[in-house]
């Protein structure tokens, strides 16, 4: 199976300031499905985030029911979340939930 590339795109807010809901949705945008080529973001699978403290949690849906991608996804979003400054721990948590593309996409 080819590698997924995931474009270090964290590093652009290092010097943004405070964790915020805005700023951490921004980070998985370098997080590209490798079958669609599109950000995680862009997909409409990152449905939700909540910021407490220095926990971040982040909800995903999948494109598809049994994604042989799962784990590369979630590890993916949990990596460029946590190399933000100031995260101290993010959980990813995949929702039982239909996947609706984007506009754009269909």
């Amino acid at each position: 199976m080819t590698q997924p590339v995931v474009h270090d795109r964290a590093n652009d807010w290092a010097d943004a300031g405070a964790l915020s809901e805005p700023l951490i949705r921004e980070a998985p945008r370098a997080v590209i499905d490798p079958e669609l080529g599109w950000s995680i973001v862009d997909l409409n699978m990152v449905r939700r985030i909540d910021v407490a403290d220095r926990r971040v949690t982040v909800h995903l849906v999948l494109t598809i029911p049994g994604c042989p991608l799962v784990g590369w996804i979630v590890q993916s979003a949990r990596q460029v979340i946590a190399s933000l400054p100031g995260v101290e721990h993010v959980e990813v948590v995949l929702l039982d939930e239909p996947w609706q593309p984007p506009d754009r996409l269909g």
